[in-house]
């Protein structure tokens, strides 16, 4: 999935904020700027200065890096005794041997799935959600950002049902 851009100003987005409407999850991202006048919590000053949040992430990662280490040496050596592929052949092809090796990797699997998508379950987000409340030009400048940010990062099934939703808004046909 390609980077999300800032929806006012096309630099990368560092901030995702996500808003339930109309009981749909809507998902908007901002660089820093625009996400400090998205949400007034950004404004806070941090009492973490830069050099002590290196440090505590230095502190961090080296209690868990070995741990980590540790688990990451004994989960390639796992293999599938049913088609002999080892877990680590998984991760340079991402394909599995046989029906088995989900058996065998079953923790592993969940683990990797987890930190690539969030969650080990499938959830289908919808597409355009509405957004109660909103007048339709917001709306509209909302999938206009969507669809401008889906043209440019080529993704043109995405952009054809963003521009589809604009048009149904739109009352066109």
């Amino acid at each position: 999935m390609p980077f999300q851009k800032c929806e006012k100003c096309g630099r990368p987005a560092t901030h995702k904020f996500t808003r339930m409407i109309e009981g749909h999850a809507v998902d908007f991202f901002f660089c820093p700027e625009h996400a400090a006048e998205f949400s007034p919590l950004q404004l806070q000053q941090t009492l973490v200065t830069p050099e002590l949040a290196q440090l505590l992430a230095g502190l961090l990662k080296s209690e868990q890096g070995q741990k980590a280490a540790d688990e990451a040496a004994d989960t390639e050596e796992l293999r599938c005794t049913t088609c002999g592929r080892a877990f680590r052949q998984y991760r340079q092809t991402l394909l599995l041997g046989c029906s088995d090796c989900y058996r065998v990797f079953e923790k592993p699997l969940q683990d990797d799935l987890r930190r690539r998508h969030g969650t080990v379950r499938h959830t289908q987000k919808p597409l355009v959600p509405a957004i109660a409340g909103a007048p339709p030009a917001v709306m509209l400048e909302a999938l206009q950002t969507r669809l401008e940010i889906a043209i440019a990062d080529e993704d043109f099934e995405l952009a054809v049902k963003l521009r589809d939703e604009i048009r149904r808004l739109k009352g066109e046909k």
